[in-house]
């Protein structure tokens, strides 16, 4: 922790501290600090890799006495983020303990009569461990705001495209537009960069449109405002993109299956129905969707699947019900199917992803859309071609889609 009590009852906090090393060895040999939630004894831990904090002797019962020392960048971070709020009028407070669900906050802020807490992951945690916290605060009336700091983000290719860790998929969250972005802080450049319009590459890529904001951004255009619901990628972005997912798709074309994972396993099977091996999915099943990202689960099996057992399965003119086909997939629990641990529940974004695959059908006259969530089979999807004639439909596929996508 990064705030103590003095035995002559003064408060020193750690944070925006002027005084040095020297300094402030010089006041530890001659004053004792106690702990402001529990009055117990602790001790100024002054290091050179950890952050300068306060620590409970190892025998204490305090719930403050479970946090461990954090990294410079993690202690940078917050102080920033104080700093931030202080300069805009607010009064935060750092590893607020919040005494309803027994859960100490990194930062606490009250910004016109809304309580926010500021949570800085350096890394991931248990999705479970996540989702309680986030239901916690919600349950109380808390709004939340997850940050990661820049440090953590893996860049790949280009300045795009980034490594598709637990901990950002963890900060992915949905803007009241249903866009997805997330908020990273940059401690070295001490501004915030927004992660916005993400995109599926593979299951360890993908794509995020980043733009920064200054210090002196406002707190509550951050949190109320959504910036990123404002800002529109580039067409240099999509280009990048859908070059990017045609190479990819050619790479599955010549990939050599020397082991298989179970969803591998299972759709070979359908395809050796056919006398094809796992290189000669349809193009139409692997379509490039804005919503891939929400599935573990590569968009070659699972829009493949659905092509085979549920589009090319039914007559010409069946009508789809999308409501009916989530709620079985659902229940079926299909390896097909596997999601992502978004802070959405599953159904919902399930049927999203459908929604949007079925209403990309529709532009290759497969289904025809009669209401919202009613799908008319028109033609069913030749499934045995040739490589080379699979090729050219992946080059005219992406490229309806893209025409599709500059229109919107």
């Amino acid at each position: 922790m990064f705030t103590a009590k003095r035995q002559n009852g003064t408060m020193i906090t750690l944070f925006g501290v002027n005084k040095g090393r020297e300094e402030l060895e010089a006041e530890k040999q001659k004053t004792k600090y106690f702990c402001p939630k529990c009055g117990e004894r602790v001790i100024l831990k002054l290091g050179h890799y950890q952050a300068w904090h306060f620590a409970h002797l190892s025998e204490s019962d305090c719930s403050l006495a479970e946090k461990k020392g954090e990294t410079e960048d993690h202690a940078k971070g917050k102080r920033l983020i104080v700093n931030w709020l202080n300069m805009h009028g607010y009064d935060p407070k750092t590893e607020y303990y919040i005494k309803e669900i027994r859960q100490r906050a990194d930062i606490f802020v009250t910004i016109n009569d809304q309580s926010y807490v500021f949570e800085i992951q350096r890394s991931a945690i248990p999705f479970e461990i996540l989702n309680k916290r986030r239901e916690e605060y919600e349950k109380i009336g808390i709004h939340q705001i997850w940050i990661g700091l820049s440090s953590v983000l893996q860049r790949r290719r280009n300045k795009y495209e980034i490594s598709s860790t637990l901990l950002d998929q963890m900060l992915i969250r949905f803007t009241p537009t249903d866009q997805t972005e997330a908020i990273y802080l940059d401690v070295k450049k001490e501004e915030w960069i927004m992660l916005t319009h993400y995109l599926y590459i593979s299951s360890q890529r993908l794509m995020a449109f980043p733009f920064s904001l200054p210090p002196t951004y406002s707190p509550i255009d951050l949190i109320d405002s959504t910036p990123s619901s404002s800002i529109k990628p580039n067409s240099f972005y999509y280009d990048i993109f859908f070059s990017t997912w045609l190479k990819e798709t050619r790479k599955k074309r010549q990939k050599v299956f020397l082991s298989m994972n179970p969803v591998e396993r299972k759709m070979l099977r359908i395809f050796q129905a056919f006398q094809l091996n796992l290189n000669y999915f349809p193009a139409l099943g692997c379509l490039p969707l804005r919503r891939n990202l929400y599935f573990l689960t590569p968009p070659q099996w699972w829009q493949t699947w659905i092509i085979m057992t549920i589009i090319n399965g039914n007559p010409i003119y069946h009508h789809l019900q999308l409501s009916s086909i989530v709620n079985s997939i659902s229940q079926k629990s299909s390896s097909f199917f596997q999601m992502k641990k978004l802070p959405r529940h599953p159904k919902d974004l399930l049927r999203e992803v459908i929604g949007e695959y079925f209403d990309c059908l529709c532009l290759f006259h497969v289904l025809e859309k009669k209401f919202n969530g009613v799908y008319c089979i028109k033609n069913h999807i030749h499934i045995n071609k040739q490589l080379d004639t699979l090729c050219m439909d992946d080059l005219y596929v992406q490229s309806v889609i893209k025409e599709a996508w500059e229109k919107q």
